[in-house]
């Protein structure tokens, strides 16, 4: 799905049944202003690499609460690597490359 903050390229956008395994989750609200952030940084030139890694995982939605729960997400954003390590709050780009490598 292409979203007005991807810049253009395509971001995996989590729906019930979409399979998770392998890929860092993001969750997110469009209300949440950090999230906001990190989504307008992931659509800059440059952060193609990076954002192809994520799945977006609205809380706003159902089955995206449902998941929040499952993963003890308590505030956003939250991301969750597939070790299932977490990190709370806004990061750059640069950082969020670095944390989800961190995982290799």
């Amino acid at each position: 799905m292409r979203l007005p903050w991807s810049g253009g390229w395509r971001v995996k956008i989590y729906e019930r049944g979409t399979k998770i395994e392998g890929r860092t989750l993001f969750f997110t609200a469009s209300w949440c202003p950090p999230c906001q952030q990190v989504k307008r940084a992931l659509g800059k030139p440059g952060a193609e690499a990076v954002a192809a890694q994520l799945l977006v995982v609205d809380v706003d939605t159902p089955a995206g609460e449902k998941l929040a729960t499952k993963h003890g997400v308590q505030s956003i954003p939250t991301f969750v690597r597939p070790d299932g390590a977490t990190e709370t709050g806004a990061m750059t780009v640069r950082q969020l490359a670095k944390w989800i490598a961190a995982d290799d």
